[in-house]
């Protein structure tokens, strides 16, 4: 039992201080760049091939996914407020694992509980590397005070709290960002009104259900000073 312990708090501790490529952080920099993840296996090759595998899911996902579901919120004298969301997005990885297995590997990395691979989808093996950069002395982006302005493409923020393993908290942002895309694509809002013995309360929901097209991951940053992992997504509007 102690063991376990023990392993569970170095894994959880130990990402707290690694370094991420520039490709990873500033993947708007790098055009054609499709990004995967995989949790270490036993066997090294083997995360390699994960990782490949969930690229192909990330191609997926960001080329044409729909989001379906809803946010509620509660009315009460000082506004609105958030109550919880339930979304789910559908797309088919199927359709690009033939293509991400052809791809280059423009790059990976092996992190302290997982792999980051980079797939070029212009097919050049090792086109452009411009090495590691720490995270924690990697500056505050401007984008996450205000989101760009773009005539041509519509952004989002996608943001997420610490996991179990720092992959998938990665990976919660992206998807965060593609709801909030979907949201201003197409969320409609309905107000309820409940009422019981005691009080009536009044809520407002948001229901989504559109398909989002395009999608580009175009910077990446994890905040230590209130442990929060950030990732910044555009679409053509």
């Amino acid at each position: 039992m102690l063991r376990t312990i023990l392993v569970i708090f170095i894994g959880i501790s130990g990402v707290f201080a690694q370094d991420f490529p520039d490709w990873f952080l500033k993947q708007g920099d790098y055009p054609g760049i499709v990004v995967g993840y995989s949790t270490n296996a036993f066997i090294n090759d083997s995360s390699y091939a994960y990782a490949r595998k969930d690229a192909a899911c990330n191609m997926a996902a960001f080329s044409r996914v729909q989001i379906s579901g809803e946010r509620a919120y509660t009315d009460t004298e000082a506004g609105f407020f958030y109550v919880k969301d339930s979304f789910r997005e559908y797309f088919d990885c199927g359709s690009f694992t033939g293509t991400a297995a052809k791809m280059a590997a423009f790059d990976s990395v092996q992190m302290a509980d997982y792999v980051i691979i980079a797939l070029d989808r212009n097919g050049i093996e090792g086109r452009l590397l411009s090495g590691q950069i720490t995270k924690s002395g990697f500056s505050k982006p401007a984008w996450l005070d205000s989101l760009p302005a773009d005539a041509e493409y519509i952004y989002a923020r996608g943001d997420s709290e610490p996991n179990l393993f720092e992959s998938d908290a990665w990976k919660n942002a992206e998807k965060r960002g593609r709801i909030r895309l979907a949201q201003q694509k197409g969320g409609k809002f309905r107000e309820l009104t409940r009422k019981d013995v005691v009080e009536t309360a009044k809520y407002k929901s948001e229901n989504i259900d559109v398909i989002i097209s395009g999608i580009e991951v175009t910077g990446r940053y994890f905040d230590p000073s209130i442990q929060k992992y950030f990732v910044l997504l555009r679409m053509k509007d």
